[in-house]
């Protein structure tokens, strides 16, 4: 009994030695994190531990506190804001050279996997950071000096990437059109024109995504002074969504905007998504017309449609435009159905008014009209016929109409004409063969969105963009100077001519619309249809709140074009089914509802 007492103690003694060293053996083999400037970022080579010294790629580092770097592959040797004529020959070590001068860690930088990583103190305190070590944790803390007045915005999807805004600087976001994000692009759409006119005023004009997100914006607790999106989904699905909304309604009568004079389907849409205010004022609008490809009419010995079109006249002109020729299907006739029910002609919307403006889910679900409102029936019947036309299956209208020329008409934005239409900047020229067989296969013609009925000249809700200023900014009087330019006729003429549509229908800006660029005022018809009749106006929207990304879709999307079913059925599953199951329910009031209740 007594020698299995002395091996019971010696074993658990064993243990005692044994398991503190492997736990920390364990500790010490852990990842290493590494924050900059509150994000977390995680190069293609994790940060090691090499002789003690905590190593990290430096690219990833240094870009991350706003630094430039290069490599010399002659002198072997990393650039970080200096030139190659800053470094020694070539020796038997890489060179470490942070703003013109040599630094000389005690462990030398190594490459690992094409990578040169260096101690992580060494070059962050080079360039002005504060480095802190939580070994308990192994996590790496940078902490970027920045510049006097500036703040710096990481963005969390493109490590290494961010943007300098000075506190003098309006900060102007644009979001919704990824065309933006093309170097050049929004300089010359949006910037130039507004910098001419301010000429000693500091702004920034970004496009959302390259590189910001809205999250790198909430990260370090700031957000645009002013932001430019697509009113009818975004005011919800991003702005108040992050408690960003302002109502602008004091500011727009101080500064003498008058919205009287604008598209009224505009101002209504902004105003059926503001509670009761005005979160924003219109802009432009990336206006839906029916575009005709002259080659597919002529095949088939059919006159063009004309100004001031109903959808039974297109209807019929589609049933003589759709057919086989030779070896190719033509079909007649593309409109995209979950757009035509978004910006439907009736200003309808899916829910009716409730007792409050801001209702929570159950509410907004118990409000859901689908049925009980019999103007979304005729809606749903009258693009059904297309859709079950023989030979005039939908696909999508860029690939029908744009791809493949052979479908007779199209209803699409004015957004898609500069890439199909290969104007410089806006398409990738490493694609330049597929967008020239594309391009030599159109012949375009265009006029408005087929009226519900003869004699109306309401065309859809508009598809618009409008200028938001944010809650949090501290630059409200210097952006509603800015927003004062932008909505004047002077800079709205520049919308028009540079082919979006103006929310004024001056003679004088209708004719300049497209003048920018020889190949939209080519297109015949072109701004006679863009300028034709009246935007929809959103109807009976107190009391409702449009829930982002609300699946009306399911009505054509699944139970149309999926399932089969009748137009009654689509509707009847969908507000039942589809709808009501929808995934976002269970986290709305929470993610959406929570942020406004609680400002």
């Amino acid at each position: 009994m007594k020698k299995l007492l002395r091996s019971g103690v010696v074993l658990l003694l064993a243990l005692a030695l044994v398991l503190p060293m492997a736990a920390g053996t364990f500790a010490a083999d852990a990842p290493i994190k590494l924050i900059v400037n509150g994000v977390e970022i995680s190069p293609d080579v994790p940060p090691q531990t090499i002789n003690g010294r905590t190593m990290v790629p430096v690219r990833w580092v240094s870009e991350a506190l706003g630094a430039q770097v290069d490599w010399n592959a002659e002198k072997q040797a990393v650039l970080v804001n200096s030139t190659a004529d800053q470094a020694a020959a070539k020796g038997s070590q890489i060179q470490l050279i942070v703003n013109g001068r040599a630094v000389q860690p005690d462990v030398a930088p190594t490459m690992i996997d094409g990578r040169v990583l260096v101690p992580v103190r060494w070059v962050a305190e080079a360039l002005g950071a504060q480095v802190d070590w939580n070994e308990s944790a192994r996590i790496v803390t940078i902490t970027g000096a920045g510049k006097e007045g500036v703040t710096i915005i990481p963005s969390i999807k493109y490590p290494g990437k961010y943007v300098e805004v000075a506190e003098d600087e309006l900060l102007i976001v644009t979001e919704g059109n990824n065309q933006w994000e093309k170097d050049g692009i929004i300089e010359q759409l949006f910037y130039n024109k507004l910098k001419e006119h301010f000429p000693d005023m500091k702004i920034k004009m970004i496009a959302w995504d390259k590189p910001l997100r809205w999250e790198d914006f909430e990260a370090i607790g700031i957000a645009p002074d002013i932001i430019m999106t697509l009113s009818r989904t975004n005011i919800d699905g991003t702005i108040e969504k992050r408690n960003w909304q302002y109502d602008m309604t004091d500011l727009i009568n101080q500064y003498g905007i008058d919205l009287s004079k604008m598209n009224q389907g505009a101002v209504e849409m902004i105003k059926s998504r503001s509670d009761g205010g005005m979160y924003g004022v219109p802009f432009f609008i990336n206006e839906f017309v029916l575009f005709y490809n002259k080659n597919v009419f002529d095949k088939f010995g059919v006159e063009y449609p004309k100004l001031g079109i109903t959808y039974d006249e297109a209807y019929e002109l589609m049933q003589k435009v759709t057919g086989q020729i030779g070896t190719v299907n033509h079909k007649g006739y593309s409109q995209h159905p979950d757009q035509y029910l978004d910006f439907n002609q009736l200003g309808l919307l899916p829910f009716d008014p409730t007792d409050t403006e801001e209702p929570t889910a159950e509410q907004i679900k118990a409000s859901i009209n689908l049925l009980s409102n019999e103007n979304w029936l005729y809606l749903v019947n009258n693009m059904y016929r297309f859709l079950a036309y023989p030979g005039n299956s939908y696909n999508s209208v860029v690939e029908d109409f744009f791809k493949k020329g052979t479908t007779a008409m199209g209803v699409d934005t004015l957004s898609q004409l500069p890439t199909y239409m290969m104007i410089d900047g806006f398409y990738d020229p490493k694609h330049t063969d597929l967008y020239t067989e594309w391009k030599a296969n159109l012949n375009l013609g265009a006029v408005n969105v087929p009226v519900l009925e003869k004699g109306s000249n309401v065309v859809y809700q508009p598809n618009l963009y409008g200028l938001h200023i944010t809650k949090p900014s501290k630059k409200k009087e210097q952006a509603m100077e800015v927003i004062k330019y932008l909505v004047s006729e002077e800079y709205q003429l520049h919308i028009s001519r540079i082919g979006y549509k103006s929310i004024y229908n001056t003679e004088e800006i209708k004719n300049a619309f497209g003048e920018a660029y020889p190949e939209l005022a080519a297109i015949d018809g072109l701004k006679e249809a863009v300028y034709w009749g009246e935007n929809a106006k959103v109807q009976n929207y107190q009391n409702t709140e449009w829930v982002y990304g609300f699946p009306l879709y399911y009505v054509f999307r699944e139970y149309v074009l999926k399932q089969g079913n009748t137009a009654e059925a689509a509707l009847f599953n969908a507000q039942n089914e589809g709808i009501a199951t929808w995934y976002q329910w269970a986290t709305y009031d929470e993610e959406y509802l929570a942020p406004i209740l609680n400002q």
